[in-house]
């Protein structure tokens, strides 16, 4: 969008002159011509470096449904709902816990292991599926809970701060808790379908907005997303 500086300097001093009106117009002291010159360095950094963006400023309209949303269901990137495994959607810690628990007594029969702490391991292929999930960092579902539970998190952290928040900030912050896991065979793109159920399961809304941003900000926001993509080719 192409705007007229002139215009705005215009529209400048009739602020200024609103905000000061003890102060009348007069030429400047050499002080305050090193001022205005700061000021012009600074106008044309301005004015180089923002851009109009309009875009869905993110608000939560039911306060009470994103805790129990985010303990039950998650989503993936294709917006379609999972659930825990067969194998009740124990935590990864606590399958590692079992799992040790087996490696130092491994004569033990599940009954044996399950008087002992082990109450969930009911089968013998848990051992295996178990290991499996330890070694990925967790199962599909838990991958996808966590990342579900930190957007969350960060999207109510931004709105009690007051901050505007859009759908491009729940998917960098998707895309950061992705980055915690090093497993080639999970893939997450925080895709548009993913953030829109997202919105609608955590009861988040939108309306437009228009405000100045930096050039930078947008910028920032695309290398995140662009990283994510990279990292999970490096991690294969």
């Amino acid at each position: 969008m192409e705007v007229n500086p002139v215009a705005i300097v215009n529209h400048f001093g009739m602020l200024v002159a609103k905000e000061f009106p003890q102060y009348s117009q007069a030429n400047p002291t050499e002080f305050e011509g090193l001022i205005a010159k700061k000021l012009l360095d600074r106008f044309y950094a301005i004015l180089t470096d923002a851009v109009f963006e309009q875009d869905d400023d993110l608000e939560e309209i039911f306060p009470s449904q994103g805790s129990s949303f985010s303990q039950e269901l998650v989503v993936d990137e294709a917006g379609t709902s999972v659930r825990p495994e067969f194998t009740g959607g124990i935590p990864v810690e606590r399958k590692l816990e079992i799992l040790k628990l087996i490696e130092q007594h491994p004569n033990w029969s599940i009954q044996t292991i399950q008087r002992h702490g082990g109450k969930e391991f009911k089968h013998r292929c848990y051992k295996k599926q178990w290991e499996d999930h330890v070694k990925a960092g967790g199962t599909r579902y838990e991958k996808l809970k966590h990342i579900n539970k930190y957007t969350w998190e960060r999207f109510q952290e931004a709105r009690k701060g007051l901050q505007s928040v859009k759908d491009r900030h729940l998917q960098a912050w998707a895309v950061q808790a992705l980055q915690s896991f090093r497993d080639s065979s999970f893939m997450f793109s925080a895709s548009h379908g993913w953030v829109n159920d997202f919105k609608k399961r955590y009861g988040i809304s939108s309306r437009k907005i228009t405000r100045l941003v930096s050039k930078n900000d947008v910028r920032s926001m695309d290398e995140i997303l662009k990283n994510a993509a990279a990292f999970q080719v490096d991690v294969k």
